[in-house]
């Protein structure tokens, strides 16, 4: 069934309703020339084995290029991302090359990161779906970088906002250790799952 206009125009304020982090998904091409775009849609599939999904345009080069090389990085932004959620959505004006001028660093496997970024995950392929307009892309995180201490960005109502993790997390949560105020767990965390 083909959505009218108003109500594509409906479903998209309804679907701005829901806040969401705000992640860059990344791979290279056959010829190691790093591709990426801002992303709205990840989400944690399983704990085991490890995998996480995103939602990709299929008028965009990149779902064809993870099935190519057979895996992709996430960055999740942090709040002081602002202007590389929007560089790498198309929306910063003149920039054709969106990694031209930013300080990508290639984690383990390669891939393309982004540096002030609240997490990194390096995904091996899973699996991809149709999903209408969107390619499905389900990876199995092999390894991943954190930064507790950092606010993500988010978006909500078609706006950037941010969460001061110092009013989320006011203290250790009931029965347990969980984050507290900034600057108790900032230290950088690694993880790695067997390959």
């Amino acid at each position: 069934m083909l959505c009218t206009r108003l109500a594509r125009e409906e479903l998209t304020a309804a679907f701005a309703q829901v806040a969401s982090s705000v992640s860059v998904v990344t791979t290279v091409t056959d010829d190691d020339v790093p591709v990426g775009a801002t992303v709205g849609s990840l989400t944690s599939v399983s704990l085991d084995p490890p995998l996480v999904l995103v939602c990709l345009s299929s008028t965009m080069f990149l779902p064809t290029a993870i099935a190519r090389r057979g895996r992709f990085a996430v960055s999740v932004l942090s709040a002081g991302e602002r202007d590389m959620a929007e560089r790498f959505a198309g929306l910063t004006p003149g920039v054709r090359d969106r990694f031209e001028g930013v300080a990508a660093r290639r984690d383990r496997s390669g891939m393309p990161v982004l540096p002030g970024s609240v997490a990194w995950l390096g995904c091996e392929l899973w699996a991809t779906y149709d999903g209408g307009d969107h390619r499905i892309v389900v990876g199995q995180v092999g390894h991943l970088r954190r930064w507790p201490g950092r606010d993500p960005l988010l978006r909500h109502d078609r706006g950037w906002v941010s969460v001061d993790s110092r009013a989320a997390h006011n203290g250790p949560r009931e029965g347990g250790d969980g984050p507290g105020p900034r600057g108790r767990r900032s230290r950088q965390m690694w993880l790695a799952w067997p390959t």
